[in-house]
């Protein structure tokens, strides 16, 4: 299973914009280079693959909200941030009981 993550990036203008088209590509290009390894970090950690698009979408979530296309960390560092907040998710998901993986699906919402 490969969890696809893509998304419009909205503007204040009804109509699209240049700047908002350059936005989109630019985070297509991000997750391009970086949605395989989120992946296989998150089946790494042990989860089955529901868990794991669960907290890759964690992940992709948690950089949207402090992304902005002309952010300056370099892939790696991008990389590294992603792949710690797998890694973090994974962990408190198999350290907590059953209904840890029900809290977790509430961040989500």
């Amino acid at each position: 299973m490969r969890h696809i993550v893509t998304g419009r990036i909205s503007t204040t203008s009804a109509e699209p914009s240049a700047d908002s088209d350059a936005a989109y590509a630019a985070w297509q290009r991000l997750v391009d280079t970086h949605v395989e390894q989120v992946w296989s970090c998150a089946i790494r950690e042990g989860l089955d693959e529901v868990e794991a698009a669960t907290v890759s979408e964690l992940a992709w979530l948690r950089l949207a909200q402090h992304w902005t296309p002309d952010d300056d960390r370099t892939p790696a560092q991008i990389r590294q941030y992603l792949i710690e907040i797998v890694t973090r998710e994974a962990t408190s998901l198999r350290a907590g009981p059953r209904s840890s993986r029900a809290r977790l699906a509430r961040r989500l919402r």
